[in-house]
């Protein structure tokens, strides 16, 4: 288990979660068998079911979604840093503007955001959307959704998806 903590100034408060965690063997490039074992926290338990994709590594056992344990750390501290330079206490908007900032960011720096990147952003969002208003997985799963569909739509021509054959196509072209 790996717990994550992010203090906010304007609110005096620190905010905290805990994933599960479980270390995967990484085979090196090269000559014989040799592996390093890696850290991979669980990130799939408030994700919205009707949003899949793969993220880093296959699905690992009973369907749980998996993403190395410094990726998920250095998106939450990006997301963090934006809500900390608000200098004021924490709403949705605020954290919509989160999400929205490293998606930006990430398009502005390759180009596009593949529909799996999106995922791993939304899934940070929503465990910082659950410390900070200790919801429900209900309320969880409807915030998740909606947030999806606010960078979707907010840059269909930029996010894509990729199908069983590996052709691409954006939001743009499914809408």
């Amino acid at each position: 288990m790996k717990t994550f903590r992010f203090y906010i100034s304007a609110e005096q408060t620190i905010y905290k979660f805990t994933l599960p965690t479980k270390k995967i063997a990484q085979y090196n490039c090269g000559y014989g068998n040799d592996s390093t074992l890696v850290d991979y926290v669980i990130t799939s338990r408030l994700r919205h079911k009707d949003f899949q994709g793969k993220v880093d590594v296959p699905l690992a056992a009973n369907g749980e979604q998996v993403r190395s344990l410094e990726s998920f750390d250095e998106d939450l501290t990006y997301m963090f840093n934006f809500l900390e330079d608000q200098n004021c206490p924490i709403c949705i908007n605020m954290l919509y503007d989160s999400l929205v900032s490293i998606c930006k960011n990430h398009i502005t720096k390759y180009g596009r955001l593949i529909y799996v990147d999106l995922l791993m952003y939304v899934d940070v969002f929503i465990y910082i959307y659950q410390a900070i208003y200790t919801a429900c997985e209900s309320t969880c799963h409807d915030t998740y959704r909606s947030a999806v569909y606010l960078i979707l739509n907010m840059f269909p021509m930029k996010v894509f998806f990729r199908d069983f054959f590996g052709r691409t196509y954006t939001w743009a072209d499914v809408r």
